[in-house]
């Protein structure tokens, strides 16, 4: 009767074939046939140890079929049914609206302007680069389980378990200035303020010889004000009378000042202004493929993080700032467009419908602070139609609430 042996049941066949053609060829064994255990570890191509595993299990009487590989119980996450290109396309509207805010398309232009205005003049100031990342004493998770069933399986113990340690980090056009990296071994999403006000002053400030312009975003930790108002005052009145009398300053505003720097803010939503940024994903790619299990201490992190920066070259650099200055003029190029299509957009819409509907004059323009609303193109179009229209001046910022139309929006 012909026994039908399974592919591996084939490969140890032959394998304990060769083994007894390499002891014919040899004129007798290759080991002592004393050694029983060994002869037939090196005749199948396994250990020693498995050999005397599968003897002793059968010594004892036990079952020899083979134990199955217990895996840690996973956990899973219930998602919709269906996740629709309609529930993208909204997620990506939404960031879209958000982007196009009167608030944000103002600080947007602020931010354009003064940039490259200082890139083109004459005597440009350096740039220093600001930014928070974070890594985890065990690495980043990369792979996770998924499918196109309803569930999806997440790893049972990610290697983002491990302590969590945010980094903050300054660089200019030379390179990361030294000194400068700031970890802090914490559970918390955000930095502590002080300690950040501390590292900002004695590691950055104190460090730079000539009077830069000094780039940030608006972190919980960065954006402290100078006056912080009571919580009497928390309405829209009492705000915006705090913004009349007052003004907003922040308190590293006035501390950079003081050293005769600059800061020019990030716009919000806009991190792909800084080209710290895509730093970031190349250095954390490295430390995740070199970190190995630690104890989680910051004496275990540090080494493997500062070797991780030392894989952004100069020229590294040279191509990160490149490409963030390319979508810089990229933006303020397209704003420019519409900063020149909307005087026509007033002479050739809202004119027609004012001499329409308000023929008695009982009207006023109230624009928002965009920059736009209040660029010299825009204001010659209103004197010499004779529009009506709230001074800038008298635009209380930071309150979009007192508009009603931001709420039709």
């Amino acid at each position: 009767m012909t026994t039908h042996l399974k592919k591996e049941g084939r490969e140890l066949l032959l394998k304990v074939f060769d083994y007894f053609k390499k002891e014919q060829d040899n004129g007798g064994s290759l080991v002592s046939v004393n050694a029983v255990q060994k002869r037939t570890a090196d005749a199948l191509g396994v250990s020693a140890k498995t050999v005397s595993s599968v003897c002793a299990l059968r010594k004892s009487g036990s079952d020899l079929t083979p134990r199955q590989r217990v895996f840690p119980k996973r956990k899973w996450l219930h998602l919709p049914a269906t996740i629709k290109k309609e529930d993208l396309d909204l997620q990506k509207q939404t960031i879209e609206r958000v982007c196009a805010s009167s608030q944000v398309v103002s600080r947007r232009n602020a931010f354009l302007r003064r940039y490259l205005k200082n890139v083109n003049s004459l005597a440009p100031s350096q740039f220093v680069f600001i930014d928070e990342t974070w890594v985890f004493s065990k690495g980043s998770t990369k792979n996770s389980w998924q499918d196109n069933s309803i569930e999806s399986l997440q790893q049972p113990a990610k290697a983002s378990d491990g302590k969590r340690y945010i980094i903050v980090h300054a660089r200019t056009k030379n390179g990361f200035i030294e000194g400068a990296s700031l970890i802090v071994g914490t559970k918390n999403k955000s930095l502590d303020y002080h300690d950040n006000m501390r590292w900002f002053k004695e590691q950055v400030l104190k460090k730079l010889e000539e009077p830069l312009i000094i780039i940030l975003d608006h972190a919980s930790f960065h954006s402290r004000k100078s006056e912080r108002y009571s919580t009497a005052a928390w309405n829209l009145l009492g705000i915006a009378n705090n913004n009349i009398v007052k003004g907003s300053k922040y308190i590293i505003d006035e501390l950079a000042a003081f050293y005769g720097h600059e800061i020019l803010w990030l716009p919000p939503y806009h991190c792909h202004f800084n080209p710290i940024e895509l730093i970031w994903g190349i250095a954390k790619n490295h430390y995740d493929k070199t970190i190995t299990s630690t104890s989680g201490w910051e004496k275990d992190v540090l080494q493997p993080w500062k070797e991780a920066l030392d894989q952004i070259t100069p020229e590294v650099w040279r191509k990160c700032v490149h490409h963030t200055e390319t979508i810089i003029e990229n933006t303020y190029q397209r704003e420019k467009v519409i900063d020149e299509v909307r005087p026509l957009v007033f002479i050739k819409r809202l004119i027609p419908f004012l001499n329409e509907h308000y023929l008695d004059g009982q009207y006023v323009f109230w624009p928002d602070m965009a920059s736009s609303h209040y660029a010299k193109d825009t204001i010659a179009v209103f004197k010499k139609y004779g529009l009506r229209y709230i001074p800038k001046t008298e635009i209380v910022p930071n309150v979009f609430q007192l508009r009603p139309i931001e709420h039709f929006w």
